[in-house]
C-alpha cells in the first residue's frame, strides 16, 4: 500500500466520521484537504506547498460554502471495482498523462492497450504532481490541446 493511500481505507470504512468533523469544523477540513496536496504533491518532505496559499483556501472553500464535504467522499467501492469483460475494450480514443510522483506508477503501454482500442497520446509529466492544473497549468492545457490536435 502506498503510505499517501491511508485516506481511501478512512474514507471507505468510517466516511460519517470525517464527514462530521469536516462537516463541523472549517479548519478540519482545510487541514484534511490542504495534508492531501501536501502529500500528493511534495511525498515525503517538509517543506512549504508550491501552491500560493490563496489558490489552496479557494480548493478548501468550494468543498466548504456548499456543505458537500460528507457525500463528496464515500470511497465505498474499494475492493468491488468492476471490470470490463473479458474481450471487451474502450472504443474511443484515449490519451494519458501520467506523473512520477503521483499516487501509482504510470502502467506499461502494453497494459493500456489491454483495454483501450486507440492509445493516443502518452505522457508522462516531468514535473507535476497529483495536481497538474495546479503545479503546471501551461504544461496540461498544452498537453490537453496536443492530445486533441493528434485526435482530429
Amino acid at each position: 500500500m502506498h503510505p499517501e493511500s491511508g485516506y481511501q481505507l478512512v474514507q471507505a470504512t468510517k466516511p460519517q466520521s470525517l464527514a462530521y468533523g469536516h462537516t463541523d469544523s472549517p479548519m478540519a477540513l482545510a487541514c484534511w484537504i490542504v495534508e492531501k496536496f501536501h502529500g500528493w504533491t511534495i511525498p515525503g518532505k517538509t517543506e512549504d506547498l508550491p501552491f500560493p496559499m490563496d489558490d489552496l483556501l479557494a480548493n478548501v472553500m468550494l468543498y466548504w460554502l456548499n456543505g458537500a464535504v460528507a457525500p463528496m467522499w464515500l470511497y465505498g467501492f474499494l475492493g468491488q471495482l468492476p471490470a470490463l469483460p473479458a474481450g471487451v475494450r474502450v472504443i474511443p480514443r484515449a490519451g494519458f498523462l501520467f506523473s512520477p510522483h503521483d499516487l501509482v506508477l504510470p502502467p506499461p503501454r502494453s497494459w493500456l492497450e489491454r483495454i483501450y482500442n486507440d492509445v493516443g497520446r502518452i505522457t508522462v509529466c516531468p514535473s507535476v504532481g497529483h495536481f497538474p492544473g495546479m503545479d503546471d497549468a501551461d504544461f496540461l492545457a498544452g498537453e490537453i490541446r496536443a492530445f486533441m490536435e493528434e485526435a482530429r
